[in-house]
C-alpha cells in the first residue's frame, strides 16, 4: 500500500514537472513574440496558449497540494473553465455577427445587381427619356404613361423592383447602408418624379380598401431618405 502511494505521489512530480515544463515554454514563447520590431514590446498571447499555461498551471499545482487543499483547488479549475468556455464564446458570437452582416451585403448587392441589369437599365432610361423629351407636365403624366403601353409596363416594374428593396430592408435582411450608398438619390429622385403616376393608379382603384397602399413601400423608403432618415431604424444617416 505504502509503495502504491509513493508511486502515485512519484507519478503526480513527473506530471507536475511536465506540466511546468509546457507552462515555461508558452511564457518563453509570449517573451519572445513580443519583441516585434526590437524597439517596443507588445503581448499578444493566442487564447489556446493561453488555456494551456492555465491548464499547465493548475495541474502543477495540483499534483503538489495536499488532499485537503485539493477541493479547493477543484473549485478554481472549475470557474476557470467557466470562465474560459465564456471567453471562447464571444469570438463565435462575433463571428456569428460578422456571418448575418456578410449575408446580408450579398442579398444587398443581388438586389443592385437585379436593378443593374441591361434590361432594367433599358426601363429606366426609356422612362426618363420620354417623359423629360416629351416635357410631361404632373398633371398630365398618369395619362400620358398609360396611353402607351410599354411605357406603362416599364414604369410599372420599376415601381415593382423599388417597392421588393423597401420589403427586404424593411424585413431586416440586406444592408440599408450599402443599398443608400448606391440608390440613395435615385430612389427619392424616381419617387418624386413618379409620384403623379402613382397617385392616378390609386385614385383608379379609389374604390379598392387597399388603394393608398398601392406602391406604399416605395414611398416609405423614399420618404425615409429624404428625411435623412434609415427606413429600417429610422436612425439618422448623419451618424453612419
Amino acid at each position: 500500500m505504502a509503495n502504491e502511494t509513493g508511486n502515485n505521489h512519484q507519478r503526480d512530480k513527473v506530471v507536475a514537472i511536465v506540466c511546468l515544463c509546457l507552462f515555461l515554454v508558452g511564457v518563453a514563447f509570449i517573451i519572445f513574440s513580443s519583441f516585434g520590431d526590437g524597439r517596443s514590446i507588445k503581448f499578444n498571447i493566442p487564447m489556446g496558449l493561453g488555456l494551456l499555461m492555465i491548464g499547465a498551471s493548475l495541474i502543477t499545482a495540483f499534483a503538489f497540494f495536499d488532499d485537503s487543499k485539493r477541493k479547493t483547488l477543484i473549485f478554481a479549475i472549475s470557474v476557470t473553465g467557466g470562465l474560459a468556455a465564456a471567453y471562447s464564446a464571444i469570438p463565435l458570437g462575433q463571428m456569428v455577427k460578422q456571418n448575418i452582416n456578410d449575408e446580408k451585403k450579398s442579398r444587398s448587392f443581388a438586389l443592385i445587381a437585379d436593378f443593374d441589369t441591361l434590361e432594367t437599365m433599358k426601363i429606366r432610361t426609356f422612362i426618363t427619356d420620354y417623359l423629360i423629351t416629351e416635357e410631361v407636365p404632373d398633371s398630365k403624366l398618369y395619362s400620358a404613361i398609360v396611353a402607351n403601353p410599354e411605357l406603362c409596363n416599364a414604369t410599372k416594374v420599376l415601381l415593382n423592383h423599388i417597392e421588393l428593396i423597401s420589403l427586404r430592408i424593411q424585413e431586416g435582411n440586406v444592408d440599408e447602408v450599402l443599398l443608400y450608398k448606391i440608390f440613395g438619390m435615385s430612389i427619392p429622385f424616381y419617387y418624386d418624379y413618379l409620384e403623379p403616376f402613382i397617385t392616378g393608379i390609386r385614385d383608379e382603384h379609389k374604390n379598392d380598401d387597399n388603394a393608398n397602399k398601392i406602391f406604399s413601400e416605395f414611398e416609405k423608403l423614399a420618404e425615409a431618405w429624404r428625411s435623412g432618415k434609415l427606413l429600417s431604424t429610422g436612425k439618422p444617416l448623419s451618424e453612419l
